[in-house]
């Protein structure tokens, strides 16, 4: 299987049944977002979309695995509460995020819909941020599937809030 870009060389020997193991995680314990980050100064009045792939965990081996075969990051959650362990969110961003999608894609039975959504988001993006002249048009567009997502996720009052 040819490297899919955005992964690391390690992917590479990921066999298909742990595609699905992934897949599984995504669906069970995952997160597949478009997140919009917006700047108020003066000088970049902007609002920007990005998609964001998350898989949260309490076990460090699963994190560490995931970390060495798809490279992304690890960050230690914030305990809620003394009652629960010490989580851990596994993280990638963009077309990272679309590479580990597509591969696992054909696994995705709860989140299948919202994959769909978020490659639909990655294959129509352009490098156009808001600082560099973001069209009004790809500004609406992205904004579509950030309100697409956020619905699809049970989100309707966020997604109102412009």
């Amino acid at each position: 299987m040819p490297k899919a870009k955005g992964l690391p060389e390690a992917s590479l020997a990921l066999t298909p049944v742990e595609w699905g193991y992934i897949g599984g995680l995504i669906d069970a314990d995952g997160s597949i977002g478009i997140y919009r980050t917006r700047s108020e100064s003066e000088k970049y009045n902007a609002e920007n979309y990005y998609l964001r792939l998350i898989i949260t965990n309490n076990s460090v081996a699963l994190m560490g695995w995931l970390k060495q075969n798809l490279g992304g990051g690890v960050d230690p959650r914030r305990i809620q509460s003394e009652r629960h362990s010490e989580t851990y969110n596994w993280h990638c961003t963009q077309s990272h995020a679309a590479a580990v999608i597509r591969q696992c894609r054909a696994s995705l039975k709860v989140k299948a819909d919202q994959a769909d959504v978020a490659l639909e988001f990655i294959d129509g993006f352009t490098n156009q941020s808001g600082r560099h002249g973001m069209t009004p048009e790809v500004r609406e567009q992205r904004r579509g599937y950030w309100k697409l997502m956020a619905s699809l996720k049970g989100h309707a009052s966020r997604s109102r809030r412009d």
